[in-house]
């Protein structure tokens, strides 16, 4: 999966830094190539329209990468159909300690709450 591989990349440069998890991470989605490959991969995946059991997972994945990246809108229309529940570990976890809290700022500040 597109986003898995991003955040497993972005996630081993915060452990090997010590700068903020958030810097990291906007920085890094905010690059236009890493972008334009989320973007396409899923635009893919919603075309599918295939259910699957990791659905939920790659919605999270794909929608914070794109509000880490700045495309708020995208993220925004990925997340609203994730409600409240979220992965145990990744994407949430990889900007704060407290995965629940920062999900939920995230869903406040996209208008979902």
């Amino acid at each position: 999966m597109v986003p898995l591989a991003h955040f497993e990349i972005v996630w081993s440069e915060i452990n090997d830094t010590e700068q903020p998890a958030q810097d990291l991470l906007e920085a890094y989605f905010g690059n236009s190539a890493v972008a334009d490959s989320l973007i396409e991969a899923a635009d893919k995946w919603r075309d599918g329209n295939r259910p699957h059991p990791r659905a939920l997972d790659a919605t999270h994945l794909f929608g914070a990468a794109f509000y880490f990246g700045g495309h708020l809108t995208r993220a925004q229309r990925l997340l609203a159909g994730a409600g409240r529940r979220m992965p145990e570990i990744l994407p949430w976890s990889a900007a704060s300690p407290t995965p629940g809290r920062r999900y939920a700022r995230v869903r406040r500040e996209l208008g979902l709450s």
